[in-house]
């Protein structure tokens, strides 16, 4: 017997009761409001289930097909990864041809992943009868590309949709809606179609590393059992194996190309292979300024007498140059204490001496700071076009203040599908001596400015702009030109001049993308060692500042920066029209 039919019998003995004796009207009046408040309380409540789940199914079959534009399984350069060949297939769907296996197995994975999705969202992981929903049929679960000539590098349009089986909460329902379709105990609800899109991930990039050649590079990580150039040297080797892969990995684009430069007390220009220079101009009368400054002579180099003779050899100098000359010794270190060499006075014009002292070693950065015109510096940025700059400080003679090995370009660009040789540069390059990020920003910006009229066809073949990004990094504070240079530059708009500039290169006739500048902090916290810094970096960057300690964060930090990794799409209320 039925629920109701149940109550019915036993609503219908109460009257009889009641007509017999006339007693028990308390109890007829609650049966006869019992049922009715019954029924509304449980169509109430399973309305509002099922609304809820229509609702959940919504939000799952548009996070299936966001889920299908990231994979893109029809459409990607290497379909066959282990989610898809994992899947089974009948013994007629042995016998198709391997092309017809390879999408039967597809379509399997493209159903696997929504309906999975759809049960996580309902939160309904069996299939028995007590399930809260079951799925009796395939979804509608498919991409097309969103260009109509039927290639992909467009982007891809996902579309699904599909009913579940929604079991009812109360018997009461199941009595009184009666149809085909809830026979089971079962509602059938419907998703409504769910549209995701996902643009072509071809655009086509342009980096430019800056990175820290100090000589700190040579210290061991705490985290991995490598030197900090090592691993960076891996990093860079497994990131343009992708970038320059000519669109065969992760959707790239074969116009993307990458440069580098390097830095550390000075830094060579692109086309440079022997002279360091420092990127800066002086104040007003500061370059020919009379100062009395110190040259440093450390055993370390040879003899102290050897280097004096040498260093007034290679200057054309006479012996007076240098006087009052003292013993100094080492002021940190497991060496404090102990015979460091001899330091020497000497008077030149300011310019020469930050040259003589850059060379030789001495107090530089002190005179530096009174000499660099900030805002003059700042200001050349504007005229970059890629052409080697004059700058007034240029270390001509062998220094440590410089890259050691002579004819080496320590700035090269560009590495693109057809010249990959970048790894083998990059690999050559010796760190040593200060850090100067704001220098690397300068010739790095300088050589992204440069007009290339061939590379420019490529990208209007493709009707695209190239996407500009400049990666820094470096293992610790910058000390040059100066202590706490790098927060005047960024507190004068330094940055957003590099941005501005490197922006003016958009071609107005595509879509246009903002250049991207990131920070990296290899292995040290400038919040901890110096919040200024940290600051000053973090406004120059905005949210593209990380800190990584080994190899795979600096991987993930250069896949956050560049947006290599798989890609989600966009929802789309409506099915969007295909160009």
């Amino acid at each position: 017997m039925s629920v109701t039919e149940s109550f019915l019998s036993r609503l219908s003995q109460k009257l009889k009761a009641f007509y017999l004796d006339q007693q028990g009207v308390y109890g007829v009046m609650t049966a006869l409001l019992l049922f009715p408040l019954i029924v509304l309380v449980a169509f109430t409540v399973e309305t509002t289930g099922i609304l809820l789940d229509k609702t959940r199914l919504s939000q799952a079959t548009d996070q299936a097909a966001l889920l299908l534009t990231a994979e893109n399984n029809n459409f990607r350069a290497k379909p066959d990864h282990t989610d898809v060949t994992r899947q089974s297939l009948t013994e007629e769907e042995k016998k198709l041809s391997e092309d017809k296996q390879l999408s039967t197995k597809i379509a399997k994975r493209n159903q696997e992943l929504v309906q999975n999705t759809v049960k996580l969202y309902l939160r309904s992981y069996d299939e028995d009868a007590s399930a809260p929903i079951t799925i009796t049929k395939d979804f509608t679960a498919f991409c097309e590309p969103l260009s109509q000539s039927g290639k992909s590098e467009g982007g891809v349009i996902c579309t699904v949709q599909g009913d579940v089986r929604r079991k009812n909460g109360f018997n009461v329902i199941n009595e009184w809606v009666k149809s085909p379709e809830s026979e089971d105990g079962r509602l059938q609800v419907n998703s409504g179609r769910s549209y995701a899109i996902k643009q072509g991930g071809s655009i086509p990039m342009e980096v430019m590393l800056v990175a820290d050649f100090s000589g700190s590079m040579w210290e061991e990580l705490k985290t991995q059992n490598a030197k900090k150039i090592d691993v960076l040297r891996s990093a860079v080797k497994k990131l343009t194996a992708t970038l320059l892969s000519g669109g065969k990995k992760n959707d790239m684009s074969p116009y993307n190309r990458v440069g580098f430069t390097t830095f550390n007390t000075g830094i060579r220009q692109w086309g440079e292979n022997n002279y360091c220079t420092l990127p800066i101009y002086p104040m007003n009368d500061k370059a020919s300024e009379q100062v009395e400054f110190n040259i440093e002579f450390e055993k370390y180099f040879g003899k102290i007498e050897d280097l004096k003779k040498d260093f007034l050899k290679s200057f054309n100098l006479p012996s007076s140059y240098l006087y009052n000359c003292k013993d100094i010794y080492y002021e940190w270190g497991e060496s404090k204490g102990q015979y460091r060499g001899e330091s020497c006075q000497a008077k030149d014009t300011r310019e020469e001496a930050i040259k003589k002292s850059m060379i030789r070693g001495g107090n530089y950065r002190g005179l530096l700071k009174d000499y660099i015109d900030l805002d003059k510096t700042i200001s050349q940025i504007k005229g970059f076009d890629g052409q080697r700059r004059k700058y007034p400080i240029v270390l001509d003679k062998p220094t440590s203040a410089c890259f050691l090995k002579p004819n080496q370009e320590t700035s090269q660009a560009w590495f693109s599908e057809n010249n990959t040789e970048i790894v083998k540069s990059f690999s050559d390059i010796s760190p040593n001596s200060q850090t100067n990020a704001s220098a690397g920003m300068l010739v790095g910006a300088n050589i992204m400015s440069k007009p290339d009229p061939d590379y420019q066809k490529k990208l209007d073949n493709v009707g695209k702009n190239v996407k500009r990004t400049m990666i820094i990094l470096s293992d610790g504070l910058d000390n040059m030109p100066y202590w706490g240079a790098f927060i005047d530059f960024e507190k004068k708009g330094f940055c957003k001049e590099i941005k501005a500039k490197l922006d003016t290169l958009q071609n107005p006739k595509y879509e246009k993308y903002p250049t991207k500048l990131a920070f990296i902090a290899f292995a040290y916290k400038p919040e901890e060692e110096d919040v200024e810094h940290y600051h000053a970096w973090k406004r120059c960057v905005d949210d593209y500042y990380y800190y990584v300690r080994d190899e795979k964060e600096l991987l993930e930090a250069f896949g956050d920066i560049l947006g290599i990794q798989e890609e989600l799409g966009t929802i789309s209320s409506q099915k969007p029209t295909r160009k």
